[in-house]
């Protein structure tokens, strides 16, 4: 790994840097109980060569008395990107050639006034498989193209994006904090987390497992000069609903299983220190 940065200040409140790094990860092998030698037929392996990235990056980052704002652009390209996905009875193991994804993210801070922090992230990412021309068909059933028949291994995938990845997410918090006579301290706090429509994962189609993320968590709370606190919390405070993984039936050929989030969950916290 090597990684090299340079800065330069342009006013005591405002930095700007940029960073060339690279990065390098093992070779993989599924040690499942599933695990098979590669088999020509369907696509299907057990072993993945290592990964080499190289990621460039430029930013700026500005702070003052009350909050601060980075901003980010990047660029990060891995060869021989490791895919693995489960496929209801094994996993596969497979190497593109090239995936890249190049995006910008912006982070900030700002305290109105005291007892209010306000938060806000914004990420944009775009991701594609530049080279992939040996994708196992069993694997990337997602999006079958017409070079997937019968007795046909593998297709070439470049030009792909790659499943999983929202274009857009978006994080944001408002703590409201409060300190109340005789040592008592309280807050109440909202977090909301969106993020765009993705396909969930290659192997199955995103008509069948498309997700948008929308989950809002509110929590409110005391802490005593004793040292014990006590916290009320809503998770997915909205109820929604959106897939976490999901994959083809094992049983049943053309069906597809998922795993849904957690449903809307209330709960009490107590703590106490001594």
């Amino acid at each position: 790994m090597f990684q090299t940065r340079l800065t330069y200040e342009l006013t005591d409140n405002i930095n700007t840097y940029f960073t060339y790094a690279t990065g390098w990860k093992a070779a993989a092998v599924n040690l499942s109980s599933d695990t098979r030698p590669p088999d020509p037929m369907t696509g299907l392996g057990r072993e993945a060569n290592p990964e080499d990235v190289t990621l460039y990056e430029f930013g700026v980052k500005a702070s003052w008395d009350r909050g601060f704002v980075n901003v980010a652009l990047f660029d990060q390209t891995i060869e021989g990107f490791q895919s693995n996905l489960f496929v209801g009875t094994s996993f596969v193991l497979a190497n593109a050639e090239e995936q890249s994804v190049r995006g910008f993210e912006i982070d900030s801070l700002y305290q109105p006034f005291d007892p209010l922090t306000l938060t806000f992230g914004l990420t944009y990412l775009d991701p594609e498989y530049d080279s992939f021309t040996q994708a196992p068909c069993t694997s990337l059933s997602g999006f079958l193209p017409p070079e997937c028949v019968p007795g046909v291994a593998s297709f070439d995938a470049s030009g792909f994006r790659p499943a999983g990845i929202s274009p857009i997410s978006i994080s944001t918090s408002a703590t409201y904090t409060h300190q109340f006579n005789d040592g008592l301290d309280g807050f109440v706090r909202g977090e909301f987390l969106f993020e765009s429509a993705t396909q969930v994962i290659e192997n199955t189609p995103r008509a069948v497992a498309e997700r948008t993320v929308e989950n809002l968590n509110i929590s409110a709370g005391l802490a005593f000069e004793s040292g014990f606190e006590i916290v009320g919390f809503v998770r997915n405070a909205l109820d929604n609903q959106w897939l976490l993984s999901a994959f083809p039936s094992v049983a049943q050929s053309g069906s597809f299983t998922g795993y849904l989030n957690e449903p809307r969950t209330y709960g009490v916290t107590l703590r106490a220190s001594f």
